[in-house]
């Protein structure tokens, strides 16, 4: 038999107190002891019941020495293995819980004691780092003989159908989960506490370990009432709150307000659908009850039906009210279960409703338990926008560039994960780090979704080809750093006097407005278009194939569309569409993105499509505007 409880809920809340003969609990001071028997029969009228214990520190002190998994005290003299587990004799399990010094907060079972030593089960730990004078407490925990002794308070079963369960949920980061845990049953035939898959063994003093709830529920299989038992484990004197169905979750409007992680237990006998609630999964609405929950943190919400004595339905919804909900997801059952369970990423503050639904007119007793898996960052890097790049196999080529001019491109970066994305920062290493220069991004944390941008630029001092790799820092747990390959070559610098040169001009012909070929074309704009200076020709470029000519204008659809060839690697040098409603007015730029085909190491072709239509303005004119700022 595998117990899985000495591994799950409840931890040991602490008081200061002393240890007392008196006490009806083991190693606990109970200030309210349980009601009565009958307190969890269905046919209790009490709506709520409020059981109150305190629990205490057993002992106090400071350590003078610590020798392998022994440490000595200075204070009081114990009875022998007074805080060793024995069963039948001593049944109180003890922890020592370190409170100062370097191991502040460790917690070791205490497996025998003898005057001022005791002896600890490190389970893998050490005490290497205690040092005299470190102090420490002795606490006790909790098990089902101390919370109900003899079956208190629990309606005794005599086989594995009749009576009160105890469920012990196990205990997860973020909530409970209830799709593995045990439960119990008091068996009053064989007068003892016992796994109801397997009643040979005595589970009564077994100790819970952390964790939040304690489930108690009638195993009949009549659906009437059902209970659950928090346990709060910020506090101090621990308060065992017992509660019933959850009743009125019928209607949207009053859904229960749930946060965190947790359990609640909710009478759908008689509940029905409502007027414009959504079909839950495909079903026609029946017997929903409804919850509502709010993000405390982010990340993801991860919601069971499990334990429901009906066939059950689960779906998500963000929205505020019937009308406006949005579907995030929904499940009929789990594998061959009756039983349903969803999952939806969630954003800290945010609240979504959930809907427990009962499968072709399937009402009773549901259950719902809920807990929160956190959220992890996770890092996109995008270049070109919109085109996403894997970390450590993608590639940014800056292109040829000529020498003492600088190429430059825009990287994004999107926290797509479901945490805060933050500590982002760029580093540039290899061979040709020097050629290339990143700026860090405008913003170095990121919530879930939203994008941040840097420029990367290469400023080659030499002919030839150039490489290096940018990382990306951030908190992403597996693509820190994020490594992006660069590469791009320096090309040797061709001004627009040398090029005229090349072509034969010299003197006057080499200033930007002559117009040696009487073509009306001026040498700037030759340069800039790849037209031959010394050839009269008014020719347009070919579109989407031409690498030279004046640009070409065209209508498609409503817009007009401007190609042109425009002169690349040339800081002083801006050739850009302008678009306007008058031949006379204002040209501005289009909000279009260009559409770039490069052609050689010095030229590209050029395509841009208005971001006005001619059915909002018209008539519509187009221009290249060249502008010229170095030699």
């Amino acid at each position: 038999m595998k117990l899985r409880v000495a591994n799950t809920i409840l931890s040991s809340l602490l008081a200061l107190g002393s240890l007392s003969a008196s006490n009806e609990f083991a190693g606990f001071q109970r200030v309210i002891g349980l009601p009565a028997d009958d307190l969890f029969k269905w046919d209790n009228p009490n709506r709520f019941q409020n059981i109150n214990f305190e629990a205490f520190v057993a002992e106090t002190g400071a350590i003078t020495s610590a020798s392998g998994s022994t440490i000595t005290s200075n204070g009081n003299l114990w009875s022998v293995d007074e805080f060793k587990y024995i069963d039948g004799v001593q049944p109180r399990h003890f922890v020592l819980e370190v409170t100062s010094g370097t191991e502040v907060g460790s917690k070791f079972n205490i497996t025998s004691n003898l005057g001022n030593s005791l002896t600890l089960d490190l389970n893998g730990g050490s005490l290497a780092s205690v040092s005299p004078g470190d102090t420490f407490q002795v606490v006790a925990k909790w098990s089902l003989n101390q919370l109900f002794p003899n079956g208190n308070g629990i309606t005794p079963s005599i086989d594995s159908v009749k009576g009160s369960e105890v469920l012990i949920p196990d205990a997860v980061p973020g909530g409970v989960d209830f799709s593995s845990s045990p439960t119990f049953q008091y068996r009053s035939d064989l007068d003892r506490w016992v796994d109801v898959s397997d009643d040979t063994t005595d589970v009564g003093d077994l100790p819970f370990e952390s964790g939040t709830q304690v489930v108690i529920r009638q195993s009949s299989l009549t659906p009437l009432q059902s209970l659950v038992a928090g346990f709060p484990s910020n506090g101090t004197p621990l308060s065992l709150t017992v509660s019933y169905l959850q009743e009125g979750l019928d209607s949207f409007s009053n859904a229960l307000s749930i946060s965190g992680g947790g359990a609640r237990a909710a009478n759908a006998l008689g509940a029905s659908g409502e007027f414009g609630e959504p079909q839950h999964a495909g079903n026609a609405t029946t017997a929903s009850v409804w919850f509502r929950y709010t993000a405390s943190e982010s990340g993801t919400l991860i919601v069971r039906s499990e334990h429901s004595n009906f066939d059950t339905i689960l779906a998500a919804y963000s929205g505020t009210s019937l009308a406006t909900l949005s579907e995030l997801t929904t499940n009929d059952d789990v594998s061959l279960d009756t039983w349903s369970e969803i999952s939806i990423p969630i954003s800290n503050g945010e609240s979504y409703y959930i809907a427990l639904d009962g499968k072709a007119g399937a009402t009773g007793e549901a259950f719902i338990s809920w807990e929160v898996q956190p959220g992890t960052p996770e890092i996109t890097v995008e270049y070109p926008n919109g085109i996403s790049l894997t970390d450590g196999n993608s590639t940014i080529n800056l292109g040829n560039i000529e020498t003492t001019t600088t190429g430059e491109v825009t990287i994004t970066i999107t926290n797509s994960g479901n945490a805060l994305l933050s500590g982002l920062t760029t580093t540039l290493i290899g061979t040709d780090e020097a050629d290339f220069s990143a700026s860090d991004p405008a913003f170095t944390i990121l919530a879930s979704g939203q994008s941040t941008t840097f420029t990367l630029q290469f400023l080659p001092n030499r002919i030839g080809s150039h490489s290096a790799t940018l990382q990306i820092a951030s908190n992403d747990a597996d693509e820190n750093p994020f490594d992006i390959a660069l590469s791009a070559s320096g090309i040797p610098v061709i001004t627009m006097t040398s090029w005229g040169t090349e072509q034969g001009l010299s003197g006057n012909g080499l200033l930007s407005t002559a117009d040696d070929d009487d073509d009306n074309i001026s040498l700037i704009h030759e340069y800039v278009f790849n037209l031959d200076p010394t050839q009269n020709g008014l020719q347009a470029v070919e579109p989407e194939s031409g690498v030279s000519g004046l640009p070409s204008i065209r209508a498609e659809g409503e817009r007009l569309v401007v190609e042109f060839i425009r002169r690349t690697s040339r800081a002083e040098m801006t050739a850009t569409a302008v678009f306007s409603d008058t031949l006379t007015g204002e040209f501005t730029e289009s909000t279009e993105p260009e559409s770039i085909t490069p052609i050689d190491d010095y030229y590209e072709r050029v395509v841009i499509a208005d971001s006005v239509t001619t059915a909002t303005a018209s008539p519509r004119f187009a221009k290249v505007l060249v502008e010229l700022t170095g030699p």
